[in-house]
């Protein structure tokens, strides 16, 4: 369109994506702790800091976790797989950690015994917008040497909220 000053314009109409985000847990029981949570905020937002919660609260954790415990963070790409039972204590793999799909590892992060955020740092990319990703945490029991699984949090990167 010609606008008075003889300049052509162009008008682009963009359509925001909103994030999104979503607990999951084991099809069958024994359920893992759910206590990985979804970031309180709007959610993971290209060009912002994503900050879900892991929690270390007691009362989730059976038995609960001994001191010194951490946690790491995975997140990926892969598709849907079935869960995968690893036996008591460590509980269900809900996520698809194999390859060829980018793996993240963040972490560790020291048990506080309560909610701890984790944040995230997600590029200002906007290749990144609708990338639906899963994560899931593994906690490692600094009382007895085990390793134990949480729910998974699914997740989309948007561009809005």
């Amino acid at each position: 369109m010609a606008n008075p000053g003889g300049e052509i314009r162009d008008q682009l109409h963009f359509t925001g994506i909103a994030a999104a985000q979503s607990m999951r847990n084991a099809a069958a029981a024994p359920l893992n702790p759910a206590a990985l949570l979804p970031d309180p905020s709007p959610g993971p937002i290209n060009g912002t800091a994503w900050t879900p919660i892991i929690d270390g609260t007691p009362a989730l954790w059976s038995p609960p976790l001994g001191p010194g415990s951490a946690y790491l963070l995975l997140v990926h790409t892969g598709p849907s797989v079935p869960d995968v039972f690893l036996g008591a204590p460590s509980g269900w793999v809900l996520c698809s950690f194999a390859g060829p799909n980018p793996l993240a590892i963040l972490g560790p992060v020291a048990d506080t015994g309560g909610p701890t955020p984790f944040p995230i740092p997600i590029p200002s990319d906007c290749s990144l917008v609708s990338v639906s990703l899963c994560s899931q945490v593994i906690a490692f029991d600094g009382g007895t040497g085990a390793f134990r699984w949480t729910n998974a949090l699914d997740f989309t990167i948007g561009s809005m909220p």
